[in-house]
């Protein structure tokens, strides 16, 4: 029996060591200790990598995107930079004023034109030395010393249009002289029915073209397409013509304008009616009929003192189109006193009766009466004599300016502002000063701009007298063309 159960014993034991080593074997076979340490190492690799790589290529492409930039392009009037053939040695005159102050005619406007990035001014005269030339057989002939040139190129003027009736005041010779005057100051130009290609200090290519009274439309269309295919991102057209002393501009002013724009000029830079005329936008383009006067040496004192600084916006876009962006008025005085012309240009203070008074006449709303000029007796002097003399030197700055300095122009108004609105007629017709009529009645025709009527602009254009319109303008010319400005006064 003990052997027996001995057996049984160890047969249990046996039966229980399989069941033990099944039961291992199972278990074993059921854990997956192989697949999971892949899996394990991915996902560190991979958290690794992603962030490594994004932060590095983000900066770096940024700042290659391109951006648009912003230039701006400031119009002036007439600035007559001289003194009449008869007048030199004579007081109060242009000459005799200035000096060798170079810095004074555009002493209270040249940190605006500083600002900017390029700046015309229509020149009428010539600059050479007396006995350079011969005075032309006309009423008005008008020249300044050729250190005269250091008055636009130490004030930031950059261009100027030499299409005017007073380029030959004393022949091809005072012409020459000008001309070589203005090369050597580095000063860019353009004649009658020239042209002039020209790239500005940060990289704006601009063509101008330039009229003097007459037109030929087949140039003028040539000429712009030549300049753009030059590379003009702007093409200016430089217009001199209109009546004198007339408000409005006349068929041939907005016929020409129109065709100048249709052919792909975008900016008309009027001149020559010696007054301001309104400003049109038209097809994609501005037009400025007539800038009036600015530093004009012609006249000692003429009726109408108001004046403008234009400055146009040219945005050229990321892509490299360009196109006008926003227009910029700055209204001015041609003096900075209200009784006489001291030659020097003057911001006029925001919100002021002749502030306001110059933005009419801009956006063509202006009621006052036309003042076109009387030259039926030649035998009269071209200007008339300040009726008030300056109490200081001319060629001093005006002490009182920066105690009213304007809020809107960084430059400083005329200290005599106020006390043109009751001289100025404060109701859209300041043409006339009440306090002036009784000296100037009876000689009301020295008080004219002394410039040439247009009658005599084929003795002074170099080429055929005045094309006629070949069509009259359309009605759009006659519509209120300021709604679409962005008047930024």
């Amino acid at each position: 029996m003990n052997k027996k159960r001995q057996y049984i014993l160890i047969a249990v034991l046996a039966a229980v060591l399989v069941v033990n080593l099944v039961l291992a074997f199972c278990l074993d076979a059921m854990t997956p200790d192989v697949p999971t340490e892949p899996p394990a190492t991915e996902p560190t690799t991979a958290p690794t990598q992603a962030p490594t790589e994004a932060p590095t290529q983000a900066p770096t492409q940024a700042p290659t995107e391109p951006q648009s930039e912003t230039f701006l392009l400031t119009f002036t009037g007439d600035s007559t930079l001289g003194t009449e053939e008869g007048d030199w040695e004579g007081s109060d005159n242009f000459v005799n004023t200035v000096g060798v102050v170079y810095d004074y005619p555009y002493r209270n406007v040249a940190d605006i034109f500083a600002a900017d990035e390029c700046t015309f001014t229509n020149l009428e005269g010539v600059f050479a030395e007396k006995g350079v030339g011969t005075a032309q057989d006309k009423r008005f002939r008008f020249r300044g010393p050729l250190a005269y040139t250091q008055i636009l190129t130490g004030s930031s003027v950059e261009v100027v249009s030499l299409a005017n009736n007073h380029t030959y005041d004393y022949g091809q010779p005072g012409l020459t002289s000008t001309k070589n005057a203005l090369d050597a100051s580095g000063i860019k130009y353009a004649e009658h029915q020239g042209s002039v290609l020209f790239t500005t200090k940060n990289g704006l290519k601009i063509g101008m073209y330039a009229i003097s009274f007459t037109m030929d439309e087949a140039d003028l269309r040539e000429e712009v397409a030549q300049l753009r295919a030059n590379g003009a991102e702007i093409v200016i057209l430089a217009l001199h013509r209109g009546d004198e002393g007339i408000y409005s501009p006349n068929e041939n002013q907005i016929h020409i304008a129109h065709t100048a724009i249709d052919a792909g000029c975008d900016i008309v830079w009027g001149h020559h009616p010696h007054v301001l005329q309104e400003i049109e936008e038209y097809n994609g383009g501005i037009i400025m009929y007539s800038l009036g006067n600015f530093s004009f040496g012609g006249n000692r004192n003429p009726r109408d003192k108001d004046s403008a600084i234009v400055q146009q916006e040219v945005i050229r876009e990321s892509d490299g189109t360009v196109h006008l962006g926003k227009l910029n008025i700055i209204p001015c005085c041609i003096s900075s006193t209200s009784n006489y012309n001291n030659y020097q240009p003057t911001p006029y203070a925001e919100g002021t009766v002749e502030y306001e008074r110059v933005l009419s006449k801009l956006r063509g709303t202006f009621t006052g009466p036309d003042i076109p000029p009387n030259y039926a007796d030649p035998t009269e002097p071209p200007t008339q004599a300040p009726t008030q003399k300056p109490t200081k030197a001319p060629t001093e700055p005006p002490t009182e300016a920066p105690t009213q300095k304007p809020t809107k122009a960084p430059t400083e108004p005329p200290t005599e502002a106020p006390t043109q609105e009751p001289t100025q007629v404060p109701t859209d017709a300041p043409t006339e000063p009440p306090t002036q009529a009784p000296t100037q009645a009876p000689t009301d025709a020295p008080t004219e701009p002394p410039t040439e009527p247009p009658t005599q602009a084929p003795t002074d254009a170099p080429t055929e007298p005045p094309v006629e319109p070949t069509e009259p303008p359309t009605e759009d010319s006659t519509e209120e063309p300021t709604e679409d400005i962005v008047w930024t006064e």
